[in-house]
């Protein structure tokens, strides 16, 4: 939680609400989901209940994830090699999401 509080400056990465936001896989580990950078984001409580009710859809999420990525590496806050497999698992992630309609399940 701490790396992730750390890069996200303390905002919900939807809607910026700065009072408190919790961890959210975007792929839930269960279905093989990582805890790297590339499959987290920062949510508060109400846009978090969105995401698990799939009101915010993954790939906004992941674009979201994708943007806080870029941004840390043009600031020179993240390294290049994480930077990779980060991207890397966001486009693995995007993929299966394309070929599976119940990438939830």
């Amino acid at each position: 939680m701490t790396q992730l509080k750390d890069k996200t400056a303390n905002l919900c990465e939807v809607c910026g609400f700065d009072e408190f936001f919790q961890r959210h896989h975007i792929k839930p580990r269960r279905c093989g989901g990582s805890s790297g950078m590339g499959n987290l984001i920062a949510l508060c409580p109400n846009c978090h209940h969105r995401a698990d009710r799939n009101t915010l859809k993954p790939k906004f999420l992941f674009e979201c994830v994708a943007k806080r990525l870029d941004r840390q590496l043009e600031e020179g806050t993240l390294a290049v090699d994480v930077y990779r497999r980060a991207q890397a698992r966001i486009s693995q992630y995007l993929a299966e999401l394309e070929n599976e309609n119940d990438f939830w399940d």
